[in-house]
Order: structure tokens, then C-alpha cells, then sequence
């Protein structure tokens, strides 16, 4: 049994990446032609406490001390490339036609437009005609928005102090969907009828960007996706405590 620390272990096949004497790497290792391992542990306190999914930072997302709801720390995005990749075996991210619920605490920075939560292929897909997305944009918070075009969404003409923190929920009903801010119900603009659409989605989900490259610029925390269950259809008073497994 190891006691002691790692940090940066890579393993690669086919390449004997050092043959002479070299200057041991000052930043985390990247992935080089025949890269079968890579753990960077450089992130190691963003985790999925459901165990379905694989999370994976992208430019500078990084749990910081710089704001937290909960404890003492957070996730950051810097609102210039930063991306929280969810990556999931089965197709968790499929909402069909059913009942859920998307819920986090959430703090800006800034009011710059951007998509806070999506299930699509990536930045700049906008192939997939039913995906679900949360979204500030132009002074509005969208959710839910399928496919191009009209789409099927809600909005709500609201912006957000910056520098505090804001316990953001949409349910969806089998004859609604909802938002809800800190607990109490926005009288909300519908489009289409989210409350039905059949919003599809695959093995991935981005947090922090969407379908565009609109990136988030705050904190998140304690963000939770529930499928087959809207946990809020009236006013209630915000989580106390971080989110539980249930």
C-alpha cells in the first residue's frame, strides 16, 4: 500500500516520450499522440455524487475560494472559455417528454449573455432539433429552448445583481414549465409548448456554455439535475444546506 502523494500521471502507448536527459514539466501533462491515461488531479474537488458521469474542466473552470454559497469553495468560470464537460455512458441528458427539474445556486460576475446550462454536442452545435438549455441572454433568463428557430421556451425579463448569490429552478410539469428565483414563481413569457416538447439530448452536457460561445462569467454551486421528478410546482424557501442524493 502507497502512502504519499501523485499528481500528473500519464501513460502512453507506442511512444517512448523521453530518451534523454530532460527538464521535468513546470504545468499539468496534456494528451500527446498515444495517450491511454491521463489524471491531472488537478480538480479533484469537482464531483458528481450520483457516480453516472464524467466531469472534465476545460480552459480555466476551477473550484475557487473566491465566492462559495455553501463551505468555502466553488465553481468558477471566467466567462472566456471556461466549460464544465459532463460526458455520461447512457443517455442520461434525454428528457423526453417527461417531468424534471434543473436547479442551482449560481452567482455573476458580470450580466454578459450566456448559456448557463445545455444538452448538446458541444460549442456551436445547433444540429440536435430538441435540445434543453438555460440561458441569460440580453437581459432575460431563457430555459428550455428546442432546436433552432422559435423553439419551444420560457423567458423572464430579469437581471441579476452581480456579486450575490441566487437559488435559480425550472420544473417542468406534464402541463407547465416553471422558474423559479430564490424560491418564489416568475411570471414567465412562453413560447411554443416546452410544457410537451420532446427535449432530446445525448451522452453530454456543458455547463458553463451552450450552443453558442456565450460563456458564463460567476460561481456556480451545487448544481442538480433531476429527470422524472419536478421537485418545485409551488413557492418554497431555497435549500439551507448543500443539495442531498434523493
Amino acid at each position: 500500500v502507497m502512502g504519499g502523494y501523485l499528481s500528473s500521471v500519464r501513460y502512453v502507448k507506442g511512444t517512448a516520450v523521453y530518451t534523454t536527459t530532460f527538464t521535468p514539466p513546470t504545468a499539468p501533462l496534456t494528451s500527446i499522440s498515444g495517450t491511454q491515461l491521463l489524471t491531472n488531479f488537478t480538480n479533484a474537488g469537482i464531483t458528481d455524487a450520483t457516480a453516472k458521469n464524467d466531469l472534465e474542466t476545460v480552459g480555466n473552470a476551477q473550484i475557487s475560494t473566491g465566492a462559495a454559497k455553501f463551505g468555502s469553495t466553488s465553481l468558477k468560470f471566467d466567462g472566456n472559455g471556461d466549460v464544465l464537460s459532463v460526458w455520461s455512458a447512457p443517455k442520461l441528458f434525454n428528457l423526453g417528454t417527461g417531468d424534471f427539474t434543473l436547479e442551482m445556486w449560481i452567482n455573476f460576475t458580470s450580466t454578459q449573455s450566456c448559456h448557463i446550462f445545455a444538452t448538446n454536442d458541444g460549442v456551436g452545435n445547433d444540429s440536435p432539433t430538441g435540445y434543453f438549455y438555460f440561458s441569460y441572454e440580453g437581459g432575460s433568463i431563457y430555459a428550455a429552448k428546442g432546436g433552432g428557430g422559435a423553439g419551444n421556451f420560457i423567458s423572464y425579463a430579469w437581471t441579476p445583481t452581480t456579486g450575490q448569490w441566487y437559488h435559480m429552478a425550472v420544473s417542468r410539469t406534464s402541463s407547465e414549465m416553471i422558474l423559479f428565483i430564490n424560491g418564489l414563481k416568475q411570471p414567465v413569457s412562453t413560447t411554443g409548448s416546452p410544457q410537451t416538447f420532446n427535449f432530446v439530448g445525448d451522452n453530454h452536457a456543458t455547463i458553463g456554455v451552450g450552443v453558442s460561445s456565450n460563456y458564463f462569467d460567476g460561481y456556480i454551486q451545487d448544481l442538480r439535475l433531476t429527470k422524472g421528478y419536478a421537485r418545485y410546482v409551488q413557492p418554497f424557501t431555497p435549500p439551507t444546506q448543500a443539495f442531498q442524493l434523493y
